[in-house]
């Protein structure tokens, strides 16, 4: 009887084992599918292009948001962490960094400038940390890694884009070139310099600025004694109102085309009427109505470069999350190669160096004080 007893008790002993490692297992479980999924973001929200990084930021909150009400990613919500990344390599790398080792994210948005970019992907890599860009468009990312991704083409591109329609529309023959002394101006640079000189024509001067310079004189007077009749200018808004201000105070009218750095209204409210007519090139995508006006009943302003991108760099991540997980980053960015999205911006999808596929560009030009989409 007393042998009987206590298997009676043994048997009870484990059955509430069994049962309470089935109430921790179902609590575990509970607790991984409220789990918030870190997400590192590094912009520029302070300097020179901040209203650019904010108006990314504003993007990819409002995509946050969407996802929320959609129940998340398989039920669990996302939580971004933002860092400042200045437009700057030194911040950025700090701003990368502390996303990676201190706040351990295993994913990260960003950054929005290709010096930022540049500066932590190499952690980034060496981490495993799946990285994807909305904006940086320096050629030399396209080797950045196994772990990096853009959704916004290479300035392989864009180069050739501004190269090819100076020669070909403008008529411009002695190129002269003004650009922004980081990783974005001189890849762009490269490429346009490289493709005037095979379309035959001539580059008579290249002139490099730092980002955060409002004197552009020395510059101008070169490449005007050089005899250019046309000024390709890869630079950032402020950068590009000082050029165009004080061409017009040097008396001299020669067309100016810059690039996608350069499409923000800081260009016409500095530069005033000395911006009538500038031109410059950015990535043709066409948002719906709806989602555009949904943001700019958020922020007060229309969709500014790079926008629509973070907000598509966001949701093509989380639409990957849904389908393999979001714990395992190595099965994320294995899907993500292979993955056809269907963004705001257009198709996206990547080729063997994490570049989005495709490039169409699309001519802004200011005319009355405002940019507008210019017909070629």
């Amino acid at each position: 009887m007393k042998t009987k007893h206590i298997k009676h008790i043994i048997m009870l002993c484990l059955l509430v084992a069994v049962l309470a490692l089935a109430g921790c297992g179902a609590e575990i479980k509970e607790k991984q599918v409220n789990t918030p999924i870190k997400v590192g973001v590094v912009l520029p929200l302070t300097g020179q292009v901040a209203d650019l990084g904010l108006s990314v930021k504003e993007a990819i909150e409002m995509a946050v948001e969407e996802i929320h009400a959609e129940g998340g990613v398989n039920g669990r919500p996302i939580q971004l962490i933002f860092e400042d990344g200045m437009c700057d390599p030194k911040t950025a790398s700090n701003a990368g960094n502390k996303l990676i080792n201190a706040d351990k994210v295993k994913y990260i948005i960003g950054g929005f400038c290709s010096a930022e970019t540049s500066a932590f992907v190499p952690v980034s890599n060496e981490q495993h940390v799946l990285q994807i860009s909305p904006t940086s468009s320096a050629p030399a990312l396209s080797q950045a890694g196994p772990w990096f991704f853009r959704v916004y083409p290479s300035d392989a591109y864009q180069g050739v884009f501004g190269a090819e329609y100076a020669y070909n529309k403008l008529g411009a023959r002695k190129a002269g070139v003004i650009y922004v002394l980081d990783d974005w101006g001189t890849g762009i640079k490269d490429t346009f310099v490289k493709r005037f000189k095979e379309l035959g024509g001539e580059v008579v001067a290249v002139e490099g600025i730092n980002k955060d310079d409002n004197d552009a004189r020395t510059q101008l007077t070169k490449l005007k004694s050089a005899g250019a009749d046309f000024i390709y200018m890869p630079t950032f808004a402020g950068n590009a109102a000082a050029v165009l201000k004080q061409r017009k105070e040097l008396g001299w009218n020669v067309k100016v085309l810059g690039g996608d750095g350069a499409i923000d209204e800081t260009v016409v409210k500095i530069a005033g009427d000395a911006s009538e007519g500038f031109m410059a090139s950015g990535v043709d995508t066409n948002p719906s109505a709806e989602v555009k006006q949904k943001f700019k009943q958020r922020t007060g302003y229309d969709f500014k470069l790079g926008s629509d991108h973070g907000y598509d760099a966001l949701k093509i991540l989380v639409h990957v999350m849904k389908k393999v997980g979001a714990d395992d980053n190595d099965k994320v960015r294995r899907e993500l190669e292979k993955t056809t999205y269907n963004g705001i911006t257009g198709t996206i999808k990547f080729d063997e160096n994490g570049d989005v596929v495709g490039a169409k560009y699309k001519l802004r030009v200011v005319k009355n004080g405002k940019f507008e989409m210019m017909d070629e």
